[in-house]
């Protein structure tokens, strides 16, 4: 897992992984403000924590993920996009003002989170043996 965070760069490499963070964490926050329109605070903070769970589990199982090796994958999809699209800041807060709903928040989040990951990793793991 050290591969992920040590990449030597020059500076046309760093260059091209901002500009892929940039456009990656760009759809990614539109995104999550797209579910905050469409679906009430805590459904819309649940789901696109499940959601990039889910999409996390899938990258980082389809196979070896790192800086290295596929840039794209790596700085577009899981530092950009997924990353401007889940949510943990909004997720405390909602927690934090919602003491009705705190527990259910707690449970729901973490619950559908690892669940995602695990799906995702299922899928994945199919996938590369050819069942999907």
């Amino acid at each position: 897992m050290n591969e992920i965070f040590s990449i030597k760069t020059n500076s046309k490499t760093l260059a091209l992984h901002t500009l892929l963070i940039l456009l990656g964490g760009s759809l990614g926050a539109i995104s999550r403000h797209t579910f905050a329109f469409l679906l009430p605070s805590l459904q819309a903070t649940i789901a696109v924590n499940t959601i990039g769970s889910f999409l996390i589990g899938i990258i980082l199982y389809r196979g070896s993920i790192h800086a290295k090796s596929h840039p794209f994958r790596y700085f577009f999809l899981v530092i950009g996009f997924i990353a401007s699209f889940t949510t943990y800041s909004t997720f405390a807060l909602i927690t934090f003002m919602s003491p009705r709903f705190a527990i259910f928040n707690i449970l729901m989040t973490y619950g559908l989170g690892l669940f995602g990951v695990i799906s995702g990793k299922f899928l994945a793991t199919n996938f590369n043996r050819g069942k999907y």
